[in-house]
This record gives C-alpha cells, structure tokens and sequence, in this order.
C-alpha cells in the first residue's frame, strides 16, 4: 500500500490545527492510502522561543515584556502539555523531526510527500521568513510531491516573495489549495496551475463529525464564544447578545486567563467535547476560522468577528456559502440581528456538498495521475 506523509501547522495548541490533521488523515485512508503526520518542529515553534516571540509582539518596553514572559509562560506550559495528549491520542505520526537535514533523513521511500492543510506558505513567526520544508524543500531527487489544501494566509506578499515562490512549487506534481484567493495569487504569480478545494474538515463526510460530537453537553440554552485573539468589540457583542436572549455563555479555551473572564469557560477540553458544544449551541461569536466551519457542519447560528489580517479564509467561506453578512470587522458595531437572523441551512448545506464532491473529486482525479 502506498503511505502518504502529510506536512502540516499540526503543532499549534489550538483546535483547528489538529482538527485539519485529522481530516486529512481521514481523506486520504478513504482513498486507501497508509496516511501519516510528519511530526516536524522548528526549533522557532518550541515552547521557549514561542514565549519569548509572543513577548515581543506585546510590547517594545524590555520590562514590560520580561513581565509578559513570566505570566505567559505558565498557560504556554499547560496548553502545550494538553495538545501533546491530544495529538498522541488522535493522530499517526511519525517521530520527531525538527530540522531539514533530519527531514531529509529521515525513510520517506513508497511514499507520497503532502504539503498541506493549513496556513503554511505565509510568514513564520517573524513576519518575515517562510519555513521552505513546508514547502517539502527536503524532498528527494524521484519523491513525488503534491499540496493539499494549503493556504498562503494572506495576499499581501512583497514581489521578493513571489520569486522565492516560484522555485518553491515548482517540485509540485500537483497542487490544490484551500481558499480562492491563494488560486488567484498563484496563477498571477507564478507559472504553475493551482485548483481550490475545500479545507479538509469540510471535505470529511459531515456524518464523520456527528459522530465524533458524541459528549452529552447539559447546559442549555448558551451562546459559545470561541476566539483567538483579544478583541473588545467581540466580547461586548457577545456580553450583549447572551444578556438580550438570556443564554448562558460558554466559552471554549486553551488559555487559563479565560477563566477570569464572563461565562463559563471549558479550558482545553478534549476535541470530542469541545466539537459536542459547537454541536449544541444556540449561537456562536467567533473570530476562528474553523470554529466557522464547524458552526455551518453543525448548522449553527454565528456571527464571525473578522481578525484585522488573515481573514481571507473566513470570507472566503462566507462567501461561497452565500453568508458574507454574518462577518463584520473587529473594529466595527454591528447589529445583534446579525448573529440570529435565520440561516437557509438547506441552501448552505446543498452548497457544501457540492463543494465537498468537488474537491474529493479533484483530489482524486490528480491521485489517479500519480499512479499512472
């Protein structure tokens, strides 16, 4: 049987990224094929240049930021504790590999090399610099070499960008990605084709979801609040829409501040419960990505709060379904009718599905090509 070894942001504590891990596990058994997480870490991604990076980015002041990293250490510390139970719990994976020359070391031989799902092809960390083994620059000479649902995470790239693009992806077999937008940047940028398919939790069979959404959640009614980022104007909408329907408010979280905050917060539940109160919601007030997602596969109401960069993903979706009306941006008022105006969920499902098979059908036209 062939493997296929999949390359991906399968390391950040948050739910997404291992949500995305395991759909593209599941996809590619589906198709019959041994699939497995390349378990690389850039030594960038590690706990204590992480902090310090996150300390950075808070202040200029060096006591100011010496403060942050002491405070922030312990969360960093419990999260990252919590998300390695849950990879080792849900995802196949290969040994750790935290450098180019141990991927390249590393036996790949019978196997498919996958670039994808997730934001992988913009900036790392700095803002400044693309990590090239997400782009499988450790493949070797005769390794075939596809993407799957990757994602730039932006279009605001410098024309140096597109240069190192370009040698990037030209190893590619083939190559597919996740929002139009990074469809558009490739064909005006390089010379390569590029198609779009849907995130790969889309294109698992929703029915995979109802199952895996199978922890008994006892309070209701509540109103899920699920973001990933500080944002005034996202709490004082959810504070105002659960007082005007008198919801609870519950929050899903993988940080430990949260608990100081209102509603009830669910901190680093397993992935089954935490998809069981999505599942159950009367509403969600998200800035995520894939709590969107995931709102439209559980056919929830939602209102997306657009972060101020890399919401091209979000809208994006909005946008194919018909609901760009349920995002407005992170520095805006907006009305609550917003979050529960009715949802034509048999539209939006019926958009979905199409979707799906399309993408599980142009997965499965260039698997076919590489058989060949």
């Amino acid at each position: 049987m062939k493997n296929v070894h999949i390359i991906t942001r399968h390391f950040i504590p948050n739910y997404g990224s291992l949500l995305q891990s395991i759909s593209s596990i599941k996809i590619f058994e589906d198709f019959g094929y041994e699939s497995t997480i390349i378990d690389y870490v850039s030594t960038t991604e590690t706990l204590l240049p992480q902090n310090t990076h996150f300390a950075k980015k808070f202040s200029k002041n060096p006591i100011k930021r010496v403060i942050f990293w002491l405070a922030k250490l312990p969360d960093q510390i419990l999260k990252r504790a919590k998300f390695h139970s849950f990879r080792n719990k849900y995802l196949k994976m290969t040994k750790r590999l935290s450098s180019t020359k141990e991927l390249r070391e590393y036996d790949f031989s019978n196997s498919y090399l996958c670039s994808g799902s997730d934001q992988l092809w913009g900036y790392i960390s700095d803002e400044k610099t693309i990590d090239s083994n997400y782009f499988l620059n450790f493949a070797k000479e005769g390794d075939v070499c596809f993407a799957y649902s990757s994602s730039f995470g932006r279009t605001d790239f410098p024309s140096e960008y597109f240069a190192s693009l370009n040698e990037q992806l030209k190893k590619f077999s083939f190559i597919t990605v996740r929002e139009q937008s990074g469809v558009e940047l490739i064909l005006t940028h390089t010379p390569y084709p590029a198609e779009h398919v849907l995130d790969p939790t889309l294109t698992v069979n929703p029915a995979f979801w109802q199952e895996f959404a199978n922890v008994e959640i006892k309070e209701k009614p509540y109103l899920l609040v699920y973001h990933l980022r500080r944002n005034k104007t996202l709490e004082r909408y959810a504070k105002n829409l659960a007082k005007e329907k008198g919801w609870k408010m519950i929050r899903v979280s993988t940080s430990i501040y949260d608990l100081l905050k209102q509603g009830h917060c669910k901190l680093l539940a397993d992935p089954k419960k935490v998809l069981s109160i999505f599942k159950n919601a009367q509403c969600v007030v998200t800035d995520s990505f894939h709590a969107t997602v995931f709102s439209l596969i559980f056919n929830r109401q939602f209102v997306d709060v657009l972060p101020p960069t890399t919401h091209e993903r979000i809208t994006d979706l909005l946008s194919l379904v018909g609901l760009s009306d349920r995002a407005f941006a992170h520095n805006e008022a907006a009305p609550l009718e917003i979050a529960t105006t009715p949802i034509d969920y048999e539209k939006v499902n019926s958009i979905l599905e199409k979707a799906r098979m399309d993408s599980l059908n142009t997965l499965s036209k260039n698997l076919e090509k590489l058989e060949k």
